[in-house]
């Protein structure tokens, strides 16, 4: 995603002059300066550095033919469920092709819609406006294709990593971003119910709150930066809860609950075979995990691969006729994106630990 997002082909200055005009009519000179090549391009957009208001700012402008190429590119996929959908009716009950395309449509929309990524990053502001270390960007101003924020200051995470290699503190500064990134996506979808689902490498930056950024770091003086809101997702209330109990239950091991959760809870299953389904379950979340025999007192992320289990169980439903709604697969997108992050930076963080403050506030809360 880091890659993708770096190499994408930036479009000419005659075009993000036009976005500018487009979003900021005749007069757009006199409110915001730009520099003429981008700092980054990705595939939706650029970033330019830039000056609004006498602010350091980001501005950043969608390429002029991403929302004609979506378009076409949806159309095309919506035809393509419509027709499996049709051909296949037995099939499409319990995969729901139109529902998924849907689902992936209205993510593609949001995505190139700068009114929307300004929008979720004020909740996220908001969210995390008590949450020292975490840091979102400040929209100014979001029209058309074209958003102005304010410019965060911080090493990409890739060159972060770099900077510390062969620093004594180097394993310490690890851990502690790897559990700072952690905790923010656990509070996204424990506690605010509003989750960035890219937060990808290229997405989050570092700022040390001294010179010695590896020192720094590991005595967790730093702001972790989350970048680019465009792709977020609140879940409906009975959604959360299904999802909240099913965490906690693969967090426990207890695979058979998993399993009787995704029966009792979906909307549509033609599942013949519950015990079938529950033990198939079962058997993936001891699969998953090495120390079966060492009780629930830990369960890192080197050793339970939650990502992974998670779009196995995805195929197990598949196979027993399960339907599952298609924004639990984005949310399983989002941990997964995180944890591999979590994962090479430090393999040993407890997730047991980590999600057990959240998950007993959630219970605490159904329980009131």
């Amino acid at each position: 995603m880091e890659r993708l997002q770096g190499a994408a082909r930036p479009h000419g200055r005659l075009d993000s002059e036009l976005a500018l005009l487009d979003a900021l009519g005749a007069g757009w000179r006199n409110r915001v300066a730009i520099e003429p090549e981008p700092v980054g391009s990705g595939v939706v957009a650029q970033v330019h550095r830039g000056v609004y208001e006498g602010r350091r700012v980001a501005v950043k402008l969608v390429h002029p033919a991403t929302r004609r190429a979506v378009s076409e590119d949806l159309a095309v996929l919506a035809f393509l469920a419509r027709a499996a959908d049709g051909l296949a009716p037995s099939i499409a009950k319990f995969l729901d092709p139109v529902g998924l395309v849907d689902d992936f449509s209205e993510k593609m929309g949001r995505s190139s819609s700068m009114e929307f990524e300004a929008d979720a990053l004020r909740k996220l502001r908001k969210n995390f406006s008590r949450e020292a270390g975490v840091a979102i960007p400040e929209p100014f101003l979001a029209r058309r294709g074209a958003l102005v924020e304010s410019f965060e200051d911080g090493l990409p995470l890739a060159e972060c990593l770099r900077a510390l290699e062969g620093a004594p503190e180097a394993k310490a500064a690890k851990r502690a971003i790897a559990a700072r990134g952690l905790r923010a996506l656990l509070k996204m979808l424990f506690v605010d119910n509003c989750v960035h689902c890219d937060m990808h490498s290229g997405n989050l930056l570092v700022r040390p709150h001294g010179a010695d950024v590896a020192a720094s770091v590991a005595r967790g003086a730093f702001d972790l930066v989350i970048l680019d809101a465009g792709l977020t997702l609140e879940l409906e209330r009975r959604d959360l809860v299904n999802f909240v109990d099913l965490f906690a239950a693969v967090v426990r091991r207890d695979g058979r609950a998993c399993g009787h959760l995704l029966l009792d809870r979906a909307r549509y299953h033609e599942c013949d075979d519950r015990e079938a389904f529950a033990a198939d379950v079962d058997r993936l979340i001891k699969a998953a995990t090495s120390a079966s025999d060492a009780g629930l007192s830990v369960v890192t992320l080197g050793e339970l691969d939650i990502g992974r289990l998670l779009f196995e169980v995805l195929d197990v439903c598949r196979r027993h006729r399960v339907r599952l709604e298609a924004k639990f697969a984005t949310t399983v997108v989002a941990i997964t994106i995180v944890e591999g992050i979590g994962r090479n930076l430090d393999p040993d963080l407890d997730l047991l630990r980590e999600a057990a403050p959240f998950l007993l506030s959630r219970a605490a809360l159904k329980a009131i």
